[in-house]
């Protein structure tokens, strides 16, 4: 739906051998005009080459109306890459949030991945990780933050295509209050 719906894109390639000393901010708005929801359909590509290593910050915010977010990502870590991403969702209080990230980790390269969902009535996000080359590593961490009444869910998916893969890691949600 994303592919078919979406116009807003944004693509980041970081070449062979590139260490990035500052973070890469990504910013999505979604900002509807008047009272009626709308929908926005935001895409991301981000490729690392070999040996390089980068921090990407991915962030969602709504302004206006609420509405429906349809996001989605595609990171590519090269050989030996190592990459850094963080994904913070925090749009309006009754907006609806979709998304998927997708990695594909090539032979020895690292990806560390936090996710916190804070805001939006319903946000969903699968990460489908592909460790596709030999020694490939990921490691998961984050922490969702929702509010009474509504519902956030992460999806993980984590493909061990090649030896020596390794995946650690988990997310926290706090305690619900008391009634």
């Amino acid at each position: 739906l994303n592919r078919a719906a979406g116009g807003d894109g944004v693509a980041v390639e970081i070449a062979d051998g590139v260490e990035l000393d500052a973070p890469v901010h990504l910013v999505h708005v979604a900002a509807h005009r008047g009272d009626a929801p709308a929908a926005s359909h935001p895409s991301t590509v981000v490729r690392l080459g070999a040996a390089s290593r980068a921090q990407v910050v991915e962030t969602y915010v709504g302004a206006g109306a609420s509405g429906l977010t349809n996001a989605a990502t595609v990171i590519a870590v090269g050989e030996g890459a190592s990459v850094g991403y963080h994904r913070v969702q925090d749009e309006c209080a009754d907006a609806v949030h979709v998304g998927h990230v997708v990695f594909h980790a090539a032979r020895a390269a690292r990806v560390h991945l936090t996710s916190f969902p804070l805001g939006a009535a319903i946000a969903r996000v699968a990460f489908d990780v592909a460790l596709l080359g030999d020694a490939a590593e990921v490691e998961l961490d984050g922490l969702s933050l929702p509010a009474r009444g509504h519902h956030h869910d992460q999806v993980v998916r984590i493909d061990h295509a090649s030896s020596h893969g390794r995946s650690a890691g988990g997310g926290r949600r706090p305690c619900p209050e008391a009634p």
